[in-house]
C-alpha cells in the first residue's frame, strides 16, 4: 500500500446461546507487513456477553406430550393457556414449568392469584409427591431454588370446585413468575377449569381442529 494509506477492517464476535452472562472473550489480531513479516503490529478486542435474566413458564396437562408457551413471554397468559372440564368436587391437573431463559443463575418468585370462591387451589414442587406449596404461591409467593441458565424445574397444580357449584362455572387462575433479581423479568401462564355436567354414561364428539383438543 501507498505511504499514507489506511483501511478498515470488521471483526464482529457473537456470543452462542450458551455462554454465561458476564463471560468475555477475547480476540487478538496480528498484522504483519508483506515485505518484512518482522515488522508486527497487534490489537486486543475484548467481548463481554451482556448479562440477561429472564424467566419462561410453559403449561401442559397430564395427557399432553409437550408443554405450551416455550419461547412466549408475556404477563397475561396469552398464547400459554391450557383448560380442563371436570365434574364438581373432582381435580383438574396441570404442570408448569419453570425455565430459566436468560443466561446466569437466577431464582424465581411465582405466584396464582384469581381463584374463585368456592373453588380450592394446591401445589406441590415437584411432578409427583412433591412438598405442598399452593399457600405461599395463593399469598406471598413460593421462592424456587437457584436454577441454572437453560435449565428448568416443573410443578403439579390441582384445581378443584366445590360439589356444590353448578355445570359451567369457570376458575380461571393465572400463574406468574418473576426472576428475584429483576422484577421486571416476568412471565405468566393460565389454567382455565369448567365444571362439566355430572353424567354415568360416555360422551363423545369430533374433533378436527386444535381448538376442539385444547377444551380438555
Amino acid at each position: 500500500a501507498a505511504p499514507g494509506f489506511s483501511a478498515s477492517l470488521r471483526i464482529e464476535v457473537t456470543p452462542s446461546s450458551r455462554a454465561p452472562g458476564d463471560a468475555t472473550r477475547a480476540v487478538e489480531i496480528a498484522f504483519r507487513t508483506e515485505h518484512d513479516p518482522g515488522v508486527v503490529d497487534t490489537l486486543m478486542a475484548v467481548t463481554r456477553n451482556t448479562p440477561r435474566l429472564q424467566v419462561d413458564l410453559a403449561v401442559r396437562r397430564d395427557q399432553d406430550l409437550r408443554f405450551l408457551g416455550e419461547g412466549i413471554i408475556n404477563t397475561t397468559g396469552s398464547g400459554q393457556t391450557k383448560s380442563l372440564r371436570t365434574e364438581a368436587g373432582r381435580a383438574a391437573v396441570y404442570f408448569v414449568q419453570i425455565a430459566n431463559a436468560g443466561n446466569l443463575t437466577d431464582t424465581f418468585l411465582i405466584r396464582a392469584s384469581n381463584v374463585p370462591q368456592n373453588w380450592s387451589f394446591s401445589s406441590q414442587d415437584a411432578l409427583a409427591s412433591g412438598k405442598e406449596i399452593g399457600s405461599d404461591l395463593l399469598a406471598q409467593g413460593w421462592a424456587t431454588a437457584a436454577i441454572e441458565a437453560a435449565a428448568s424445574v416443573t410443578i403439579r397444580l390441582e384445581v378443584r370446585g366445590s360439589t356444590n357449584l353448578l355445570p359451567g362455572a369457570v376458575a380461571s387462575v393465572l400463574v406468574s413468575a418473576s426472576s428475584r433479581a429483576d422484577g421486571l423479568r416476568a412471565d405468566a401462564a393460565g389454567i382455565i377449569t369448567t365444571i362439566s355436567p355430572r353424567s354415568t354414561s360416555a360422551h363423545w364428539g369430533t374433533y378436527t381442529v386444535d381448538a376442539d383438543f385444547e377444551m380438555g
